[in-house]
């Protein structure tokens, strides 16, 4: 593509198909929230077995064979692993003791045929590492729980962090068991992928598995830049613009794994540094969750984290420039975020941009316009992870178009630096 190309506005050609799709409410397919901060370093749990109450006439072995395979089905879609270590005599009432993983039998309510939790979920200004959890089968109906594997696949996405989901066509739906599509197949959807992907890193795009389109009302969701900015002290802080219909009830960061309360002010070590924010939306969490008080739930669940990553030099500030993007998800529910770093002072003015057809959109707050406009501003040296999309139906785009994100002082400048990068070619 010639550079005048690139990013400069044009009259529209051809961009019905294109427009139709970008249009879409981008919360069609949203759904999967997050327990309080938490989870897996580097995402390795490793679990254990204790056959201790085993329904008689179960089949042992293919109930190990089934929990492996939910298992490998987080850990397909994003970055985690589970590594089965044996047996044990731990209870299910001693894991947190031990610092095990145990999957065991036990008494639960009918017809619940199993529950999964790590043992250690953190107040809001402890970030916790899970050490351990527990993984519950029912003594009675969960001896045929290898013939319903999507329970121990929704279970197991509450061990690794992620709470219920208000899509019902998500495998974190609060009763998965009848709606989903395919049922027993180990299938995850575009959401359940991406959040899994927010805690842990993506394995890229998964193929679409045939999420129907649906005209259920599925409430909004969070889509926020946060941004590290210098105050007049030369400490950073974080600002959070949210760019979608949701309000953001409150919101947690940690840097390097540190409380920073809402990092009103801190100062970065010299080196590579992650300050990692947990927001809730002002949305209430799914009514089945509040009405039968699951885990004791509150009325709102946090939303979204994200991650900022950038290198700071010996002040404390970035000290490196580049952008750094991450797809997830499945086109049907497609999700890409970008990570900017910038060392050179000044304001910075970040794009995302739709190419079709020799025509250039470019994402704003209000929404999608034809006239060359920031999403958003960067006081730099400054750094910034945001939403270019998140959980958006990318099935009707048309070969060919193009998502781009950059940013500079101006358009000129973006395009003279090539301070520019192709997100995704559909």
């Amino acid at each position: 593509m010639a550079q005048a190309n690139r990013l400069a506005p044009r009259q529209p050609v051809c961009l019905l198909l294109f427009l139709a799709a970008l249009l879409l409410p981008l919360e069609a397919y949203s759904g999967v929230y997050l327990m309080s901060p938490g989870k897996w370093r580097d995402g390795k749990i490793s679990w254990r077995y204790n056959p201790a109450g085993i329904a008689p006439g179960a089949d042992e072995a293919a109930i190990l064979a089934t929990v492996k395979r939910a298992f490998d089905a987080w850990s397909a879609v994003c970055n985690i692993t589970a590594e089965y270590a044996g047996t044990t005599a731990t209870g299910l009432d001693q894991t947190s003791a031990r610092s095990e993983v145990v999957l065991g039998y036990t008494a639960l309510p009918y017809p619940q045929a199993a529950d999964a939790a790590p043992d250690s979920e953190d107040s809001a200004s402890n970030y916790t590492y899970f050490t351990s959890g527990k993984i519950r089968i029912s003594s009675s109906i969960g001896a045929n729980i290898q013939y319903n594997p999507d329970t121990l696949v929704h279970e197991i996405g509450h061990l690794l962090g992620l709470d219920h989901s208000d899509n019902p066509y998500s495998i974190m739906f609060a009763n998965p068991y009848n709606t989903v599509p395919s049922p027993g197949t180990y299938k995850l959807f575009g959401d359940d992928i991406t959040t899994c992907a927010n805690l842990y890193g993506a394995k890229g795009i998964q193929g679409d598995v045939g999420t129907p389109k649906s005209s259920a009302v599925v409430p909004a969701r969070l889509e926020i830049a946060a941004i590290i900015e210098l105050d007049a002290t030369g400490a950073s802080v974080l600002r959070l613009f949210n760019y979608s219909p949701v309000g953001i009830d409150y919101s947690n960061a940690y840097l390097n794994a540190s409380y920073a309360s809402n990092a009103k002010a801190f100062r970065a070590a010299p080196g590579d540094n992650t300050l990692e924010i947990w927001v809730k939306s002002d949305q209430p969490r799914y009514p089945y969750d509040i009405q039968h008080n699951i885990g004791g739930q509150t009325a709102r669940s946090h939303d979204l984290v994200r991650q900022i990553g950038f290198a700071a030099g010996a002040n404390g500030t970035v000290s490196v420039s580049r952008i750094d993007t991450v797809e997830s998800g499945t086109l049907a529910a497609y999700s890409a975020r970008a990570n900017i770093q910038s060392s050179a002072p000044g304001t910075q003015q970040v794009y995302v941009a739709a190419l079709y057809a020799n025509t250039v959109y470019f994402r704003t707050a209000q929404g999608w316009s034809g006239s060359a406009a920031p999403l958003f501003t960067l006081t730099s040296p400054g750094a910034a992870n945001f939403d270019i999309l998140r959980d958006f139906d990318a099935r009707d785009v048309p070969p060919g178009a193009a998502l781009y994100v950059g940013y500079g002082a101006s358009m000129d400048e973006l395009i003279a630096k090539q301070q520019i990068k192709l997100v995704h070619t559909f």
